[in-house]
C-alpha cells in the first residue's frame, strides 16, 4: 500500500485502514508527497519499489523513502508590493529585497504549472508564462508579477530528471536589472544562487530556494 503523507484525496489514515484489511500487507507512507506516488516519479524511488513488487511479489529495499523526497517549500505570506518583501540576507536591503522578489516570482511558476490544465499560466499578480516539454521543460516569462510593482521577463529551464532549474530574467518597475537564478529542486533545504545587477548594483548571493 503506497500513499503520500500529504495526500488530501485518499488520506494516509484511510490507506492504513485499507491495508489492515489485507493479511500480510505492507504499508508505505511516502514523505513530502501528495496524491500520486509512483507515477511521474522522476527520482525513481517509489517507482522502482512498485516495479520490483510487480516483478518479485515482494517489497524490497525501501530506504530511499527516508532521503529521496525533499521537504515542500512554502512561503509565510504573499507580499503585495516590493516594499513588503523580506530582503535576502547577505545583501544590502534594496538589492536583497529585489533578489528575493525575483526568485519568488520564478519559483511561483512551478506550482502553477503543475496544477494547470495545459502549458500556459498566469502570475500571482499578473503577466503570463508559456512552456514546452514535459521532461525537459522550458518556460517563457512575460511581464510576470509576483508583486504588483515588479514585472519579470525572460526564460527558464527545468530538468525534471535531475531537478536542475536555471532562469535568466530581466525586470522593470520598482527596480530594474538582470538576474540569473539557479537551484536544484530535489535538494533537501535547497539553496538558490542569484547573481546579476539591481539598479546598476552588482548582486551575488544565496538564499533559500522558493
Amino acid at each position: 500500500m503506497l500513499v503520500g503523507d500529504l495526500d488530501s484525496i485518499t488520506s494516509p489514515e484511510g490507506a492504513r485502514q485499507v491495508a489492515g484489511l489485507f493479511p500480510g500487507a505492507t504499508y508505505l507512507e511516502v514523505p513530502n508527497v501528495g496524491h500520486v506516488t509512483a507515477l511521474g516519479d522522476y527520482s525513481r524511488c517509489v517507482s522502482d519499489i512498485a516495479v520490483a513488487f510487480v516483478a518479485d511479489a515482494a517489497v524490497g529495499d525501501t530506504s530511499c523513502l527516508a532521503t529521496e523526497y525533499p521537504e515542500v517549500r512554502t512561503v509565510e505570506a504573499f507580499p503585495l508590493r516590493l516594499a513588503d518583501v523580506v530582503p535576502a540576507t547577505g545583501a544590502a536591503e534594496h538589492p536583497g529585497r529585489v533578489a528575493r522578489a525575483v526568485t519568488d516570482t520564478v519559483g511561483d511558476v512551478f506550482p502553477r504549472w503543475l496544477s494547470a490544465i495545459g502549458v500556459d499560466g498566469v502570475g500571482l499578480r499578473g503577466g503570463r508564462f508559456t512552456s514546452t516539454g514535459l521532461d525537459q521543460v522550458r518556460f517563457r516569462l512575460t511581464g510576470l508579477r509576483y508583486v504588483t510593482d515588479l514585472r519579470v521577463n525572460g526564460s527558464m529551464s527545468w530538468d525534471r530528471a535531475t531537478g536542475a532549474i536555471a532562469a535568466e530574467v530581466r525586470f522593470t518597475g520598482a527596480a530594474s536589472g538582470r538576474l540569473t537564478v539557479s537551484w536544484s529542486d530535489y535538494d533537501t533545504h535547497a539553496v538558490a544562487n542569484v547573481s546579476g545587477t539591481v539598479d546598476g548594483e552588482a548582486v551575488d548571493l544565496t538564499l533559500p530556494a522558493p
